[in-house]
């Protein structure tokens, strides 16, 4: 018969009745006794507690790991967020070149290149230099007429704008206005269409002023 409390000359010897021992809270093996005096054989599976950080692991983690680890992210993200594993560059030579972005060779190229022209003073030491305007001409042409260039110029290095001269007709009757320039053969194309009060639709093609920008 099970005993789960001793008494001797009215003194307490052994009380098990407010042990709170199962097999279900006792780890799988141990053996002990319950309340009730009878023996108890534990059942909880044994936990492995985790020594380090792993994405593979099933375990818990020590407290202590997991807050070695964030101790170290601060360390780990100089000047702003990047991978843990890696370091940011800290100049330009610790830069690999690469074929799609301007890196440590060409990136310092430009610079040099920057660096001259501010002690030369030279346009022509810059590389890949800024388009200027080195001719300006404007007039007026019409409906299918071809935007001259100056003299010495090439169409490829030109660039249009072109606009109605006088529209001659009340805005309100206007329905749609065509006005624009090819710029590859400098043609013009200006048509306005005009619906009168009984519906009837004309077409007229107004004077067109132009704008001829020569490009280096």
């Amino acid at each position: 018969m099970a005993v789960n409390k001793v008494i001797y000359d009215g003194a307490t010897l052994v009380d098990l009745t407010g042990d709170t021992v199962t097999a279900d809270n006792l780890a799988a093996g141990v053996k002990a006794t319950g309340a009730d005096g009878n023996p108890v054989v534990g059942l909880l599976p044994m936990v492995t507690i985790d020594a380090e950080l792993s994405d593979a692991s099933e375990n818990p983690v020590q407290n202590k790991v997991i807050n070695a680890a964030f101790s170290g992210l601060g360390n780990k993200m100089k000047y702003g967020f990047q991978s843990l594993s890696e370091r940011i560059p800290e100049k330009l030579t610790d830069l690999e070149n690469d074929a799609d972005y301007i890196t440590n060779d060409i990136l310092l190229a430009k610079i040099n290149s920057l660096a001259k022209v501010a002690t030369s003073g030279n346009y022509a030491d810059l590389i890949n230099k800024p388009h200027k305007v080195t001719n300006v001409i404007m007039g007026q042409t019409v409906q299918g007429g071809i935007i001259p260039i100056p003299q010495g110029a090439n169409r490829e290095n030109c660039y249009y704008a072109v606009w109605i001269s006088d529209l001659k007709q009340a805005l309100k009757n206007v329905t749609r206005i065509v006005c624009k320039v090819n710029q590859a053969s400098g043609r013009v194309v200006c048509v306005v269409t005009v619906e009168d009060d009984e519906g009837n639709v004309t077409s007229f093609t107004p004077t067109v002023n132009y704008l001829c920008m020569v490009y280096e």
